[in-house]
């Protein structure tokens, strides 16, 4: 079971089909073992701390979501399990962004 990362159309709810992308829970686990222990510095990364639960970004989030994924980098080396996330994330997050979208990850 992986949780599934989704740009979501907020006045439909229609999903947008061009970019989508997973974390499992190894990179989860990877991902929590540094962010979770700076939780004042990563404050909307940690809302998805709980990995079977769903979380939804607003429109309004996604800038400040984007500088948060940013400042992961430092955390986690260069191809590491967690930059197959993060990459991936960063770039459905700014697309959101752009098209006035949220972001929402479902826990299947």
């Amino acid at each position: 079971m992986a949780l599934d990362a989704k740009i979501i159309d907020p006045m439909t709810g229609e999903i947008d089909p061009e970019l989508s992308t997973q974390i499992d829970a190894e990179q989860h686990a990877a991902l929590f073992a540094k962010v979770g222990q700076q939780a004042s510095r990563f404050p909307l990364l940690t809302r998805m701390s709980d990995y079977y639960s769903d979380t939804e970004y607003t429109t309004e989030e996604l800038e400040s979501l984007i500088s948060e994924v940013e400042h992961t980098g430092g955390l986690f080396e260069p191809g590491s399990p967690v930059y197959k996330f993060t990459g991936p994330f960063h770039s459905m997050c700014v697309l959101a962004l752009l098209r006035q979208k949220v972001i929402a990850l479902y826990a299947d």
